[in-house]
């Protein structure tokens, strides 16, 4: 992932490098001290009526509309390792003069590997930061209702004078900066263990820690899966299967601080 500012370089770097690795949150513990405060978290994480109607699946158009769902589902997590591989290996190249996204730029892309096909020019809302994030567009529009027509994609169309391939890009907004790589891995791999694995090594909880060090761990998992949420539910994503995970991992931390705090 890269910021979307001009430099003179045009060194690769990994996908999400330039993400934060924050540690406060809009979710906080009872604090000690004179100010203590006391916040309320919800039980569930709850959807918006417009996404109950989305678990039946996608309606897709153009040459995939006659292409069995499920078929499609598995054909993109079999090559799911394969896809986040090449969008980690991708690399936008903007121009140093650049002050204003074009509709495409020119792209270092991975050779041997199922090149992405777009570009997703991300503003996220709670850092104002802007990120360029290669993205393959099958993959995205079985994941977001919002994506299933997306502009034509030809990895051979040059960039001006360019040799490179070039991709089109896609502006969006989302609430959450620190949560989109989970999400993101979610699109490519659809795997419930990998998403789990990404939450303990975003916000680890270790088994033995004093009380108050538990609890600030268990509070910034919350709120990670809050912005995981929030990002899902911007993309109107009804997917069941990502739902139950970050359910079920919502219903864990809300278990750990009512242990820690003494409830019943």
């Amino acid at each position: 992932m890269r910021r979307v500012s001009p430099s003179p370089s045009r060194s690769p770097s990994p996908l999400f490098d330039t993400l934060p690795a924050s540690r406060n949150s809009s979710i906080s513990s009872e604090s000690a001290g004179p100010c203590s405060t006391k916040v309320q978290l919800p039980r569930t994480l709850s959807k918006s009526a417009h996404l109950e109607h989305e678990v039946q699946g996608l309606q897709l158009g153009g040459e995939l509309a006659e292409v069995p769902l499920e078929y499609l589902h598995e054909t993109i997590r079999r090559l799911g390792p394969s896809l986040l591989t090449a969008c980690n290996s991708t690399t936008p190249l903007l121009p140093a003069d650049c002050l204003d996204l074009p509709s495409r730029l020119p792209c270092s892309l991975p050779p041997h590997l199922p090149s992405p096909t777009h570009l997703l020019a991300i503003t996220f809302l709670d850092t104002n930061q802007r990120s360029l994030v290669p993205i393959h567009s099958l993959s995205l529009a079985l994941a977001s209702p919002l994506f299933t027509s997306l502009p034509n994609s030809s990895s051979a169309e040059p960039f001006l004078a360019e040799t490179l391939p070039s991709l089109p890009i896609i502006h969006l907004s989302l609430p959450s900066t620190l949560s989109f790589p989970l999400l993101h891995n979610w699109i490519l791999l659809r795997s419930p263990g990998a998403l789990l694995q990404a939450l303990d090594e975003c916000s680890p909880i270790p088994d033995e820690l004093p009380r108050p060090e538990l609890s600030a761990a268990a509070m910034k998992r919350a709120a990670v899966l809050r912005g995981l949420w929030a990002n899902v539910v911007a993309l109107e994503m009804g997917d069941e299967e990502l739902w139950e995970v970050m359910q079920g991992e919502w219903s864990f931390v809300l278990e750990l601080l009512e242990r820690e705090a003494g409830v019943n």
